[in-house]
């Protein structure tokens, strides 16, 4: 048989034995919702206060009375975003939290406290939700070091978007800050603002295509071959 027709044998035969598994990225169109509440471990609770839904601030200062304000104390924010639409569907901003860690004193800041981050997405295109609760373990340790906020797991989201999956579901920081993956720990010097966002892909769930079963194949590869050796004897008659 000339290579010609084993190459074409091997051509036809070599598609049937993939699986496809490739996923598209979606055009998605979403809103997001953030709430900081339940502080819980305050020893002192006028040194952790809430401040509406998505803010809560901790820590005096003395000489300013020692009550704890926006603008002397540490501030948590959870980012609320609007209705937004990702053209391709990578990285989508699910959530967003920011922390401005200021030097506060240390009679008047509570070593370690928690609070509660919860966050929802409501998926208009393509259609779903999305939700986790982060039990935020915040820990004030002593200046100058910087300070923590642990349990911070991205495993811990979830969603159900029928027809499409999730994909590199990460937190990502920006600014002086850093964020360790494994972990689940954020890290802010003093006197400055990080901000850290829930990040993930949105694609089209795969459709995997169904491999032919192995005799399948040898019989269709013993065909080709016959065909090759068919070939190869009317040329050798004709000769």
């Amino acid at each position: 048989m000339s290579l010609r027709y084993l190459l074409l044998g091997t051509a036809l035969a070599a598609p049937l034995a993939l699986t496809s598994l490739s996923a598209a990225a979606a055009s998605v169109t979403y809103s997001s919702n953030g709430t900081l509440s339940s502080i819980a471990g305050c020893t002192n609770p006028a040194t952790c206060v809430q401040n509406g839904q998505n803010q809560i601030y901790w820590g005096g200062q003395n000489g300013f009375g020692g009550s704890p304000s926006p603008y002397i104390s540490s501030v948590l924010t959870a980012v609320d975003a609007g209705t937004t639409t990702d053209l391709d569907g990578q990285n989508v901003t699910l959530g967003q939290l920011n922390w401005t860690n200021r030097a506060t004193a240390d009679n008047r800041t509570d070593d370690s406290f928690n609070v509660t981050w919860s966050l929802s997405n409501i998926f208009t295109s393509p259609v779903g939700l999305g939700s986790a609760a982060f039990n935020l373990n915040i820990q004030n340790t002593q200046n100058p070091a910087g300070d923590l906020i642990l349990n911070l797991l991205a495993a811990s989201y979830t969603a159900n978007i029928p027809g499409y999956v999730m994909t590199g579901l990460h937190f990502e920081e920006e600014g002086r800050g850093s964020f360790n993956s494994l972990t689940g720990i954020w890290t802010n010097p003093e006197g400055y603002t990080s901000t850290l966002r829930l990040l993930a892909n949105v694609v089209t769930a795969p459709v995997p295509v169904p491999v032919p079963e192995p005799a399948s194949l040898a019989l269709f590869g013993a065909g080709l071959l016959g065909l090759g050796l068919v070939r190869q004897r009317k040329n050798s008659s004709a000769i």
